[in-house]
């Protein structure tokens, strides 16, 4: 293998596993390739003795370079950029045809081209991933051939794809694991250096309608198991729910999913909710960077998770899911790196510690109940977070969240009587009302 990189002695290119695993799935890939006739080289990488032979080259830490430049800090950079990388791949096909690329996954982050342009343009093919295909369009690139870095399934296999998913959730029913939802694909418009695909809102839409939903059917699974679509960020949800619903396709799911990783965008679900009444609105996903035990951290996290559940809750949302219940001491495991915090993290000696977050996010499910229904309120300041329930018993409940840095006064007035009291920073308070 050929490192493109800057790594040191003692350095390592993610996980071993990983790497030995991204290996040998791009060698098994272009057997097959090979063994189909698919390849499109001049040659197969086969020598006389039937042996195939391949260069591996790794990179990592380009964040989206074309040159080894910063133009934040006016200077040239030690990152190999993909200009170079092009040429260095180019150099080395004259010698070894076959080439695969592997990636530690930080080529679609760290500047303006991956972070803003890719943002503001999520419809369209990331901008980094497009020069990648383009200086690559002779090697087997990640996300080429193999599970990471986006690609499309191809129609003639929606059929299959739907059964294989049909036998997935008939596994997990028959060891007696109730399942009671299912999306459609998660973050169907992320190409991640972790296994993913990309779905555009017509292919989902058609594997919807024409495959997967008649699967369940016929299996006897469409009433017992929720579909739910889209499954990304907020940001998109109505442009996407547009797209795929109609009169037709509307009755087969049983509502939207979304995440929270380009921002607030609260409104999206309540446009959704307005215009699509009787669908259920679920948050599938969220999560916090890791930190260690102890980080001044910690309460900031907490907050966030109580301002999500609370508007996404007053944006007409159904139900609200973390992404990861536990972690280990180090956020994972994760077999990308990409590691996280959770409520609950293990400590590596057997024991766990409760976070914040995991206090925050008790209080407001306990206050609300399955079948609450939320009420209206008014606020004098946008530092407060509030929503208010109804729960099936008749009791009334309200759920404050203090964002601020400092002590906020309260007076709630419900019926004409009034209540005075205060909220720590950085705190949730729930009111009992009766």
């Amino acid at each position: 293998a050929a490192g493109l990189d800057d790594t040191r002695p003692g350095d390592t290119l993610g996980d071993e596993r990983s790497v030995r695993k991204a290996v040998l799935q791009a060698a098994l890939t272009y057997r097959l390739k090979i063994e189909d006739g698919t390849d499109e080289a001049e040659t197969d990488g086969t020598d006389e003795t039937g042996d195939i032979h391949f260069v591996i080259l790794c990179t990592s830490d380009m964040h989206g370079n074309v040159w080894s430049y910063s133009y934040e800090d006016n200077a040239e950079t030690e990152n190999n950029g993909m200009a170079r990388l092009y040429s260095c791949i180019e150099q080395i096909r004259k010698e070894e045809p076959t080439v695969f690329l592997l990636d530690a996954g930080d080529d679609i982050q760290g500047t303006i081209m991956t972070d803003d342009i890719a943002n503001k343009q999520p419809d369209k093919e990331h901008p980094v991933m497009a020069a990648m295909r383009r200086a690559l369009e002779q090697a087997m690139a990640t996300g080429r051939g193999i599970r990471t870095c986006g690609g499309h399934l191809k129609p003639e296999f929606y059929p299959s794809w739907a059964a294989y998913l049909v036998r997935y959730v008939q596994g997990y029913l028959a060891e007696g694991i109730p399942v009671r939802f299912l999306s459609i694909q998660n973050e169907a418009q992320a190409a991640t250096p972790w296994d993913s695909c990309e779905w555009t809102a017509e292919e989902e839409k058609t594997f919807l309608r024409d495959h997967l939903y008649p699967a369940m059917k016929e299996a006897g699974l469409s009433e017992k198991v929720g579909i739910y679509f889209w499954d990304h960020n907020r940001e998109n949800l109505v442009d996407r729910a547009l797209a795929v619903l109609d009169e037709e396709t509307l009755p087969m799911v049983q509502g939207a999913a979304f995440h929270w990783y380009s921002g607030d965008h609260y409104e999206a679900p309540a446009l959704v909710h307005e215009r699509f009444p009787r669908l259920k609105l679920m948050f599938s996903e969220g999560c916090c960077e890791y930190i260690p035990s102890g980080d001044s951290r910690e309460l900031s996290q907490a907050v966030k998770y109580a301002h999500d559940i609370l508007s996404c809750l007053n944006a007409g949302m159904d139900a609200w899911f973390d992404w990861n219940l536990f972690l280990d001491e180090k956020g994972g495991p994760n077999h990308v790196g990409n590691f996280c915090s959770a409520p609950i993290m293990l400590d590596g000696q057997g024991g766990y510690e409760k976070r914040a977050a995991y206090a925050y996010i008790r209080q407001i499910s306990e206050a609300v109940r399955p079948g609450a229904v939320r009420i209206g309120f008014s606020r004098y300041t946008d530092q407060l977070d509030v929503a208010a329930f109804r729960n099936p018993d008749g009791s009334l409940v309200c759920i404050l969240l203090n964002r601020s840095g400092e002590e906020k006064k309260v007076n709630l007035r419900l019926s004409g009587d009034v209540g005075a009291f205060s909220v720590p920073a950085c705190a949730v308070s729930v009111l009992n009302l009766e």
